[in-house]
């Protein structure tokens, strides 16, 4: 496949090239709009709704984060981790966690939940998310880490209910286990989100890297959905996901010798609609960028409008999901914000 320089135009049909075109520069890393003359002095913001995210001074990644991703580059390397444990906020008062509930027979079938430590009046969303590991490794929890606890902190204290998913892995279990799992964690959060305080109709799910994946599997493939799609889910946020054959066909460890079209969740887009919000690093090996940017314009195209989308800057595939939960703000705002438009507007019109 021939590539285009992220920062040059392409040849799209003219109604989308402009969304298009975006969406290969936000990938890169860089801004296809004109320069905007200066905005007016605004007055201060407005008090937000109490749950929601608090405002922030303008972003900075802080500088060893910068300068160890720089050194290390475009890979999926782990030592990043160790640059972050200090700077996770281990304790978050007012967030309880319920571990290990089994929603399957498997070890590893299994969810920890996050939840706030007083019930709600109203029942709140709930968030389910899943891990990377590039379809063989990962956890939903390491002894004497932050890993991957700190999600489920993070949008406990701004006022959702987490479902962090553990589920099987490769070589063992192959497609399309691991979204069956999802469907299965899905059906359990269904049934049990309000014993935490959690609202069973306003499910949204998550997923970094292979997670992601597993994510929009589900998000898109009718065959693996709670009841065919009537499933509370009213969201999916995928962050760094392979979706294309081009991509998956090398993982042949979960998707084995002989990959299908129809393993690819690229292919199921016109299946399901509900807003989309996309996320990749600067520094993500290129592969996850082209497959966040194969997705973008296949959701554009099928809906000649565009899901949202966020380029974590100065970031690398694993920093992008570790700096969730401390001062960095590349991703949070943009997440909630986004849930908060979902819960917001009106079913059909908001881009789904």
């Amino acid at each position: 496949m021939r590539q285009l320089s992220a920062c040059r135009p392409a040849r799209w049909r003219p109604a989308l090239a402009p969304a298009l075109a975006l969406a290969a520069a936000l990938v890169a890393g860089c801004s296809s709009s004109p320069p905007q003359p200066a905005a007016p002095p605004v007055a201060a913001p407005a008090p937000v709704e109490p749950g929601f995210e608090t405002p922030r001074a303008p972003n900075v990644v802080p500088p060893d984060v910068v300068a160890h991703v720089r050194k290390m580059g475009r890979v999926s390397e782990t030592s990043i981790a160790s640059v972050y444990q200090a700077r996770q906020q281990i304790d978050v008062p007012g967030v309880v966690e319920f571990a290990h509930l089994a929603y399957g027979s498997d070890p590893r079938q299994f969810v920890n939940v996050f939840a706030p430590r007083v019930l709600p009046a109203t029942p709140v969303p709930v968030v389910v998310f899943m891990h990377g590991g590039g379809f063989i490794g990962g956890a939903v929890h390491t002894p004497g880490s932050f890993q991957y606890d700190h999600i489920g902190k993070f949008f406990a204290r701004n006022g959702y209910v987490v479902v962090n998913v553990e589920y099987r892995l490769a070589p063992l279990h192959r497609w399309p286990e691991a979204g069956q799992d999802l469907a299965a964690a899905v059906a359990w959060t269904r049934r049990n989100a309000a014993s935490y305080g959690g609202d069973p109709s306003k499910i949204f799910l998550m997923g970094h890297s292979a997670g992601a994946t597993h994510v929009a599997h589900y998000t898109f493939d009718r065959r693996i959905q709670v009841n065919g799609g009537d499933d509370g889910v009213i969201g999916s946020i995928l962050l760094s996901p392979h979706v294309s054959m081009e991509e998956l066909k090398r993982f042949s460890v979960y998707y084995g010798p002989d990959f299908r079209p129809d393993m690819a969740p690229l292919n199921h887009v016109n299946e399901r609609r509900m807003p989309v919000f996309l996320g990749v690093a600067q520094w993500d090996p290129q592969d996850f960028q082209v497959d966040v940017a194969r997705l973008y314009t296949a959701l554009c195209q099928r809906d000649n409008r565009c899901p949202a989308i966020k380029t974590a800057q100065q970031h690398s595939h694993l920093s992008s999901i570790l700096h969730i939960n401390t001062a960095d703000d590349s991703y949070g705002s943009d997440l909630l914000t986004f849930m908060r438009d979902v819960l917001s507007t009106p079913p059909g019109q908001n881009g789904g």
